[in-house]
């Protein structure tokens, strides 16, 4: 492997990027973990005690003149809200679709070794769900933008943990998510509700560890 490497998570706030944070600050492949979050503080809890995690405040306007990008690098992206916290489609667009892209264009430039996001089940870019269809976008450009360096990405259904976000809808599915679970086999199996400690495990896996 080519060890120490440094991780840079995107979206370091959420459910599954706390998880991933946690993770990869106990990982010895990683000598440095660097958060990119829009409040200064953010992470100050979790990153209480880990001298490795390094938080950096941003817009995510100047991507490219952040300190984050010493080599080797591993590039994780949990950008994601929803509709509600958005308050429109464009302002839901422009975190889901526009800030993902531009992090990931930035890693191909800065050269990382690999990067890994969050994109969804049911994901399609001719989908009638908004949600869905912006994930499908995202899929399909980023596709195209891979080259030497890989972008691969996880398709999670529901997502099992707690949040620090309000969202009814997912309350809902994680009360009825043990009857849901058992029926969710075969080819239903994409969909069974999965925790956000194992979505993170997945990215960490996907990622290029070179010998």
């Amino acid at each position: 492997m080519t060890p120490p490497l440094q991780a840079l998570v995107a979206g370091a706030t959420g459910l599954v990027g706390q998880a991933l944070v946690k993770q990869l600050s106990n990982d010895s492949r990683y000598r440095r973990v660097h958060c990119l979050v829009r409040r200064e503080g953010a992470l100050n809890e979790l990153a209480a005690g880990n001298t490795n995690v390094i938080q950096h405040c941003t817009d995510f306007k100047h991507l490219d003149r952040l300190p984050v990008w010493d080599k080797p690098v591993h590039v994780y992206i949990c950008l994601g809200t929803t509709l509600k916290t958005a308050g429109s489609a464009s302002a839901f667009r422009a975190i889901d679709h526009d800030l993902v892209i531009a992090v990931a264009r930035e890693a191909v430039t800065q050269q990382a070794i690999s990067v890994v996001w969050i994109s969804s089940v049911g994901a399609n870019a001719g989908s009638r769900n908004l949600y869905l269809r912006t994930k499908g976008e995202v899929e399909d450009q980023l596709a195209r933008l891979s080259g030497q360096t890989p972008i691969r990405h996880v398709n999670p259904s529901l997502l099992l943990g707690a949040r620090e976000d309000s969202r009814p809808a997912e309350a809902i599915g994680q009360l009825v998510a043990p009857l849901i679970a058992p029926l969710c086999v075969g080819p239903l199996a994409k969909w069974r509700p999965v925790r956000g400690e194992d979505v993170a495990g997945q990215m960490i896996a996907l990622q290029e560890f070179r010998a």
